[in-house]
């Protein structure tokens, strides 16, 4: 497990192309704003209501026994997945009283190298840096 300010992940499978992780966000708390140069992703959701927001979209991620994928870039306001592509800009927050989770499956060059940080709750604007 590792542990974020946020909250934490664990990776449950890790090759150089694809990475399953799951990962949760303490109550009141939000991932960076941030946007990957070799990799796509799916978040589905798993306990909670994890709000994305993707370029300029809004989402709210709910788990559902639905199995289709979404895109916020077509107008959806509620999903139980949701695909990330590559140069996205994006963000899970947790604005709900009691922790959340969603799993993360990467795909692509699956390098924390990747991350592009635009902007941290916490200071860590930084390009790498998790």
């Amino acid at each position: 497990m590792v542990t974020k300010p946020w909250g934490c992940y664990i990776d449950l499978f890790r090759t150089p192309n694809l990475v399953i992780k799951k990962i949760r966000l303490n109550p009141g708390q939000a991932t960076s704003l941030q946007s990957h140069e070799d990799r796509a992703e799916i978040w589905m959701a798993h306990l909670g209501i994890v709000t994305v927001t993707v370029n300029d979209h809004i989402c709210e991620l709910t788990p559902s026994s639905v199995s289709n994928i979404d895109s916020v870039r077509d107008g959806t306001s509620q999903s139980s997945a949701m695909l990330i592509c590559t140069d996205d800009v994006h963000r899970a927050e947790n604005k709900t009283e009691k922790p959340v989770s969603f799993w993360e499956v990467q795909f692509g060059e699956c390098d924390e190298e990747d991350i592009v940080r635009l902007s941290d709750l916490y200071g860590r604007v930084t390009k790498g840096e998790n």
